[in-house]
């Protein structure tokens, strides 16, 4: 689930501040570490960086918190592009 999380943050991270309508593919999941155990009732604050940018691939790195330490750590590749009426 914090993979998910992660994910998804990491989507709306690479989504530009533009009227167009976006779509984000995940390509990849990589170099996941879990750090220590998250248990029902934890609070989790999610980080996401662009770390690198080409011809519409991204790699975002993501990162959750608790409390101020880090529990888990992700790099996300995606796809942004246009929304075509197939996808909608």
């Amino acid at each position: 689930l914090q993979v998910e999380a992660m994910a998804q943050a990491g989507a709306l991270a690479c989504l530009p501040t533009t009227d167009d309508i976006l779509d984000v593919l995940i390509a990849k999941i990589e170099n996941a570490r879990f750090r220590r155990p998250v248990i029902p009732g934890d609070v989790l604050e999610i980080h996401a960086e662009i770390m690198k940018e080409k011809s519409g691939i991204l790699v975002v790195q993501c990162a959750t918190y608790c409390d101020g330490e880090l529990v888990a750590d992700v790099n996300v590749t995606a796809k942004i592009f246009p929304r075509t009426e197939a996808w909608s």
